[in-house]
């Protein structure tokens, strides 16, 4: 069960931070902040809590309908996917 749970969130993951680069290319705090609202849940379900926060800051930024400063914590968010990931994938191994 927990190979499965992995494998679903290194499948969505990428894709959730493709929606949030869009949304800050595009200037849309709807799109980034549905995406940062479903990555960390799906980040604190698994424990990885930096990037579950880094998430969060993000939500908090689009909800109160600014995204200046996201490109840079997107940023920040993709490096912390790669330490995650790094890990999942050693787990699985």
């Amino acid at each position: 069960m927990v190979v499965n749970l992995i494998d679903c969130y290194l499948e969505e993951a990428p894709k959730l931070l493709q929606s949030m680069r869009t949304g800050v290319v595009r200037k849309e705090a709807i799109a980034l902040r549905i995406a940062a609202h479903t990555l960390k849940s799906s980040s604190a379900a698994i424990g990885a809590t930096n990037l579950a926060n880094i998430c969060k800051d993000l939500e908090a930024m689009s909800r109160a309908g600014t995204i200046e400063g996201a490109s840079e914590k997107v940023l920040h968010l993709e490096a912390e996917y790669e330490k995650v990931k790094a890990a999942l994938q050693e787990y699985q191994s």
